[in-house]
């Protein structure tokens, strides 16, 4: 199935269980699709194999994870490694993995809240004491996998506290060592800090650099700010496009583009052009959003 028909599939799917999503298929983005249903938003990114997942790609994805407080996940078809994993939930780079098939199989035939649920339960295995177990009763990693039934490779990621395990795999883990196991209980997300952009260090709004489309800097405050540069007109038609879209799930989020030296246009297709000189001259959150809204009439 080509990208395209992976992200329609996916949209429709989310539509069904109460979703409402963007789609950023078409341009370079760090994501492919952000919905939301009651506040609670989801991001998912597709990828046709895990390993081709780069530190850089997922460092945007944690960006967007700890500013929209979301559901991050790397959504992958193939997969060398252990294929335990590809039913179940493991880390990459700091980023939830899942492969297609396993996030339809939570998905299909049940609640989305109640397989929301089943995707939380997942505990990370406390790897200094699993280490400490193991070395205690003499056993290698792959004694210990042939005496709990998984595999070496699974053992070793627990151990370096890249992956996280099932409940099952838990309670295998204590019953076999007579002991907790489990470092948490809940996936804490990786926190970003906001910092002062440089187009204005003295603007009262937290400002980070995200460095992907389809937003190259994010600010919050009171309210959020999606932003992009000022790009060709082609570019700009699909980010205008995207941000339109947006605007109708987020309503009190504010996106806009923000040009360099100067701009011909105060607004493009409805979202607004704001110029580093402006921005330069604003001190609070209330004259950004005077300054946007101002554009938009």
């Amino acid at each position: 199935m080509d990208k395209e028909s992976l992200i329609r599939k996916y949209s429709k799917l989310l539509e069904y269980y109460g979703f409402s999503g963007v789609s950023a298929f078409g341009m370079r983005s760090s994501f492919d699709i952000i919905s939301e249903k009651r506040g609670k938003i989801t991001i998912l990114k597709f990828v046709d194999n895990i390993d081709s997942l780069a530190k850089p790609e997922a460092e945007a994805l944690k960006k967007l994870n700890s500013f929209f407080d979301a559901d991050v996940f790397v959504v992958f078809r193939n997969y060398k490694g252990d294929s335990s994993a590809r039913s179940s939930i493991f880390n990459r780079h700091g980023i939830d993995c899942v492969s297609q098939d396993y996030l339809e199989s939570l998905l299909n035939g049940s609640e989305l809240p109640r397989a929301q649920r089943f995707i939380k339960a997942k505990y990370r295995i406390n790897p200094l004491e699993l280490k400490k177990l193991r070395s205690m009763q003499n056993m290698s990693m792959r004694k210990l996998s042939a005496a709990l039934d998984i595999s070496k490779d699974t053992i070793y990621r627990y151990e370096h506290g890249s992956t996280f395990a099932t409940e099952p795999m838990l309670k295998k883990l204590e019953h076999f060592f007579k002991t907790g196991m489990a470092e948490q209980t809940e996936f804490s997300r990786p926190q970003i800090e906001l910092k002062y952009h440089k187009m204005n260090p003295e603007l009262d709004v937290n400002f980070a650099d995200v460095g992907a489309a389809p937003f190259n800097v994010l600010g919050k405050k009171h309210s959020r700010y999606e932003i992009s540069n000022v790009a060709n007109i082609r570019t700009m038609k699909k980010l205008a496009s995207f941000y339109t879209n947006l605007s109708t799930i987020f309503e009190q989020d504010y996106p806009f583009f923000m040009a360099g030296q100067g701009s011909a246009r105060e607004i493009f297709d409805g979202i607004p052009v704001l110029t580093i000189s402006e921005l330069k001259k604003i001190r609070s959150e209330k004259e950004l959003i005077d300054l946007i809204s101002s554009k938009r009439k």
